[in-house]
């Protein structure tokens, strides 16, 4: 029984099993069977049977999904993931090949019992397909930007009737086109009619069009919940693409705003808050229980915080008041000579890797991302003096063809190529000019800050930077079609009161984010540790003292037989 209660808790943290009654816990628990796998070992599964369902309570592993022929879908799953619901779901029987990452342990459900527990209790099936939908969606997006240890808890977009509603201009104006198809029909001049009918057919496909493209901006619009952040993803067809969010550990409150339609088809704004900015997730469904995942989102964070803290003081308090064991010490190894010890000396950057330096948007180096701008920016700056360059030369080239085959007499070879030369050198000052001012114009992210660096070429220098722990919201956009097709835009960070932070026109903005996002967590989760491991080496240097002072009395209440003896 005591193996049932520990599948129950463990289960109990897992969002498949959330709101589920005690009695369906106990049933699903009792048709668990625990399974370990190890690191870099292959789940071995009856070829001949369906796939079963598994639960991982703790790990990571590697499920590959055939695709076709040679060809496999890869993607990581952590603890409280599943995998093998789609048999159960759809009756897909095609076999997973699943590989521990670390090492792992799950509890394996056989399908035909999973399948009588869902038939039983439709909040498990609801559950099921909830989460199966996330897994779908993310996968067939590419959600590249999520990280590998994050977990998505909701996936949302703007309830359906939010889109009804938004279709009252495109029906509008198709009732509009009605009304001149009639009127067109009214009037006896025929050729006022043509043109009338004309009007009424352009008006048609205007709002045909008008309807698709609300239908597919609604549709590309995303608002998500992780154990990291809240992101809201928005795109507007060949006009716009962005992506806000918000750390868990940064939201201070949610807020409900609805309106009368709202209230009237069920959904609502969740506006969530962090100290200085806010991510609306706009005309949602059920926003009650949106608001509730997001509050139990953050009440797991900061459960998981206490629990890393209660460890770490249990850990320092054992080492302090623990008193070190007598270890036999054993000679050090004997160092190596000098002559024994190859001088390692870095190789050199391939020149080829030299070379794309000059040009590249996005350079890593140690713990440093420097972000230029997108080399769209590099040919707005210079493709008039590269035109002037290619004009100019093409222009000597012929030239001095005509006076070399003795066609141009006057002016002279040599005059030709200097005279041409000093002109080439023009645009090619204008040209380096450009290229050197586009060079220096770079965003950084350092291990603690970002940095904003513009430095005129013979001009002056402007550098701003900001602590990353001062951040408190950031979106990235991409506009317009070249944006969205070159995959350029901007990152807009907020940063304390009033200070803002953009990275205008650098390529991939979404990754640019993400590495900030991904510095921000590291940092905060460094910081935390620092200071909880600091606090609770104070607390284990005042236990320490303190047993030690409750300790001397008794030791002089027992003294030793040489002192008795001496007595």
């Amino acid at each position: 029984m005591e193996n049932i209660v520990e599948v129950i808790g463990q289960l109990r943290n897992m969002r498949l099993c959330k709101n589920l009654d005690e009695e369906t816990l106990t049933l699903l628990a009792e048709s668990c069977e625990a399974v370990s796998l190890a690191e870099n070992s292959i789940l071995e599964v009856e070829p001949d049977q369906p796939f079963p369902f598994y639960l991982i309570t703790s790990g990571k592993v590697l499920v590959s999904i055939p695709k076709g022929k040679n060809e496999y879908t890869d993607y990581v799953l952590k603890d409280g993931d599943f995998f093998g619901g789609e048999v159960v779901l759809h009756g897909k029987h095609s076999l997973y090949m699943v590989s521990g990452m670390i090492e792992t342990h799950l509890l394996r459900i056989d399908v035909d019992q999973l399948a009588v527990l869902l038939h039983n209790s439709p909040l498990l099936k609801a559950n099921l397909q909830e989460a199966m939908d996330i897994y779908r969606t993310i996968r067939g997006r590419h959600f590249q930007w999520l990280g590998e240890d994050e977990t998505v808890y909701l996936l949302v977009r703007e309830h359906p009737a939010a889109l009804i509603v938004s279709m009252a201009l495109p029906f509008l104006w198709a009732w509009g086109a009605i009304a001149l198809f009639w009127l067109a029909d009214m009037i006896g001049v025929a050729s006022f009619s043509v043109i009338t009918e004309w009007i009424a057919v352009g008006v048609t496909l205007f709002a045909l069009g008008l309807a698709i493209w609300r239908f597919f901006d609604w549709r590309n619009d995303y608002y998500l919940l992780t154990d990291q952040r809240v992101v809201w993803l928005e795109q507007t067809i060949g006009l716009y693409d962005s992506r806000q969010e918000a750390p868990i550990n940064a939201i201070r409150s949610e807020v409900l705003n609805s309106t009368f339609f709202g209230r009237l088809f069920g959904f609502a704004d969740v506006i969530v808050k962090t100290y200085m900015g806010q991510v609306p997730l706009h005309n949602i469904g059920e926003p009650e229980r949106v608001k509730a995942m997001i509050q139990e989102v953050r009440r797991m964070d900061e459960q998981r915080e206490q629990t890393a803290g209660a460890d770490m003081m249990a850990n320092i308090i054992k080492r302090k008041l623990t008193p070190p064991e007598t270890v036999q010490e054993t000679p050090a190894p004997a160092p190596l000579q000098l002559e024994d010890q190859p001088e390692k000396i870095p190789p050199p950057p391939a020149p080829a890797t030299r070379l794309t330096d000059y040009f590249s948007s996005r350079i890593e180096q140690g713990d440093v991302i420097t972000y230029r701008k997108h080399g769209y920016v590099l040919f707005k700056k210079v493709w008039l003096p590269s035109l002037f360059m290619i004009l100019i030369l093409a222009g000597m080239i012929y030239l001095l063809y005509l006076s070399i085959s003795g066609s141009l007499e006057f002016p002279s070879t040599i005059a030709i190529l200097l005279f041409g030369l000093f002109l080439l050198s023009l645009p090619t000052i204008g040209w380096l000019y450009q290229y050197i001012d586009w060079r220096n114009d770079i965003y950084q992210i350092t291990t603690d800050r970002i940095v904003d660096s513009d430095k005129k070429p013979l001009g002056d220098e402007h550098t701003k930077s900001a602590l990353l722990e001062n951040i408190q919201s950031m979106e990235h956009v991409r506009l317009g079609i070249l944006g969205i097709l070159l995959n350029y835009g901007s990152v807009i960070i907020s940063v304390g009161t009033e200070t803002q932070f953009t990275f205008d026109g650098i390529r991939d903005p979404a990754r640019a984010q993400q590495d900030i996002f991904n510095r921000m967590q590291s940092n905060q989760k460094k910081k935390e540790q620092s200071e909880a491991s600091k606090r609770w080496e104070e607390v284990g240097d005042w236990l320490a003292v303190f047993k030690r002072l409750t300790d001397e009395p008794q030791q002089n209440q027992n003294p030793s037989k040489f002192d008795q003896n001496s007595g």
